[in-house]
């Protein structure tokens, strides 16, 4: 294989893990992880500032706070039982963080901006989900509650872990108690 015909294939490579980070499938997240690891890791130059480039047009998509659930979505049952989501708690909230259904999980995240005890741990949980639509939720919500608007959509997993054990003390301090704290 000639070295312009790998080439290509290289940046076809990315811009289809782009294309798949910003659709609404279940491995939009694995691309956009896959997108930060090339970044992050590749040996060829060129690759890097080709994955570079293309995952700033993914945070730029997702970043903004559009996406693929409409705006009018809302939870309307918990564990099989008929709820309504203005009067769903924190601890219901965390539970539905977990849902098999991908909306509820994006809309759980999107509600838990709550400056409780726990709820960071849920988001940073959150931001690896396999839609990148409930990464990007779990993102915008977690710097609200921390109060830091220069983390990237899509960080590092190893540099968000590195954040959180530097910040994470000083967040969790000012968090208020709730009740299921250790869900």
């Amino acid at each position: 294989m000639d070295l312009l015909t790998k080439h290509l294939q290289d940046r076809d490579k990315i811009l289809s893990l782009g294309d798949r980070a910003i659709s609404s499938s279940p491995n939009s997240g694995p691309a956009a992880r896959e997108l930060v690891n090339l970044w992050k890791t590749s040996p060829d130059g060129s690759l890097r500032e080709a994955a570079r480039g293309e995952l700033a047009r993914v945070r730029i998509f997702w970043g903004n706070g559009t996406g693929y659930l409409s705006p009018a979505y809302r939870i309307t049952s918990l564990n099989g039982k008929p709820v309504t989501e203005s009067a769903l708690t924190t601890c219901e909230l965390l539970a539905s963080l977990r849902s098999p259904d991908w909306r509820d999980r994006a809309r759980s995240a999107t509600l838990l901006a709550r400056s409780e005890k726990g709820v960071p741990d849920a988001l940073m949980h959150a931001m690896a989900d396999d839609y990148s639509e409930v990464a990007a939720c779990a993102t915008r919500s977690l710097l609200t509650i921390s109060g830091v608007f220069d983390m990237e959509m899509f960080p590092d997993a190893n540099e968000l872990e590195t954040w959180w054990a530097k910040e994470g003390p000083g967040i969790t301090a000012r968090l208020k108690d709730i009740p299921c704290a250790g869900n």
